[in-house]
């Protein structure tokens, strides 16, 4: 209760300090940190472990969209990442897989118009996740009325 209390209170006095200044118009994010706070919260299971960075990222995605900011990168996968143990590499593409497709049906993500695009060596990853970075691309936002 103490940690959600400080939290809330952190998160409003954060936001305020950020509207006095400029909006950018685009943020970077590097995805990073999943198995160090995974170790810290005592998870073991690959897939939940990025599954709890995916969650997180609706959060940062929605003060994105609270904030006006069009445009957002996220680095989500380094080809060094492939080159973790199996289960590991398997837990992250699943991740990946589960968000983006999560996305494409999002009806928020399209309210608000949002279009996801893939970059880099996307040849490398499984053809489900080329399929579902396909869906979340061809799928148009919807206009406003």
């Amino acid at each position: 209760m103490l940690t959600r209390l400080t939290y809330s209170y952190y998160e409003r006095r954060l936001l305020r300090q950020v509207s006095r200044l400029p909006t950018p118009k685009h943020v970077g994010i590097i995805l990073d940190g999943n198995r160090r706070h995974a170790q810290r919260v005592r998870l073991t299971e690959p897939r939940d472990i990025y599954d709890l960075g995916a969650r997180k990222l609706d959060d940062v995605l929605g003060w994105c969209a609270d904030l006006n900011i069009p445009a957002v990168t996220l680095w989500v996968l380094s080809p060094e990442n492939l080159r973790r143990p199996a289960l590991e590499v398997s837990g992250i593409l699943s991740a990946i897989e589960a968000k983006i497709s999560a996305l494409a049906r999002d009806p928020e993500i399209h309210r608000r118009r949002v279009r996801v695009r893939a970059a880099g060596r996307i040849d490398l990853l499984p053809e489900s996740v080329r399929d579902a970075i396909r869906a979340a691309k061809e799928r148009p936002p919807t206009t406003r009325r």
